[in-house]
């Protein structure tokens, strides 16, 4: 078998593994409401990568190259002479201080995330989800808050004390409702 059947062949046995995922992120959004996300850690994919590479006579090697803003980790999925190269561009801290406390925890994930890619292992994205989470909904209590406001001027305010909280357009169609209801009960007075 040439390297691309070998790494197939390991990318399929991986798939028969059904690994769990351990590591977990708890998430509270801005409504209050708690979620919680798994992902794969290093140590969860790591064991059987390197078993099946070496039943199947691959090794991987991890590097860094460049520098600063060129900088890229790059994994080597080698059988022999013959090599598939996965890449990724890495980020730095801007300090030095916080480059040297991050770098066990930029190499990790610089591992794991090239790990993924090279053996295609599927996962939702933590990131994305944590963002919708962060700007899907307005809490019911501050909710509750605006449509309390009995004045223009308790509105304004109200709503912009939550201006750091919500997108705007989580904001104006409360905001709107509870305008109209004024507006209506004044030109009745």
């Amino acid at each position: 078998m040439n390297i691309y059947q070998k790494l197939s062949t390991v990318r399929v046995a991986l798939q028969d593994l059904n690994l769990k995922k351990t590591g977990k992120v708890d998430f509270t959004n801005k409504a209050g409401k708690r979620t919680q996300y798994s992902y794969y850690e290093l140590a969860d994919i790591l064991p059987a990568i390197n078993a099946l590479c070496h039943k199947n006579d691959i090794t991987t090697r991890m590097t860094i190259v460049g520098v600063k803003e060129n900088e890229k980790a790059i994994l080597d999925v080698v059988d022999g002479s013959d090599r598939i190269s996965f890449s990724i561009p890495t980020a730095e801290s801007t300090s030095l201080n916080d480059q040297l406390k991050d770098l066990g925890a930029k190499l990790t994930y610089l591992r794991r995330y090239l790990f993924m890619m090279a053996f295609e292992i599927v996962e939702s994205d933590i990131v994305e989800a944590i963002n919708k989470e962060l700007n899907n909904e307005v809490s019911e209590k501050d909710k509750e808050k605006i449509l309390a406001c009995s004045d223009m001027a308790t509105l304004t305010a109200t709503c912009a004390e939550m201006k750091p909280k919500y997108k705007t357009s989580l904001i104006t169609p409360i905001y709107d409702e509870v305008r109209a209801k004024l507006e209506q009960k004044e030109s009745k007075a």
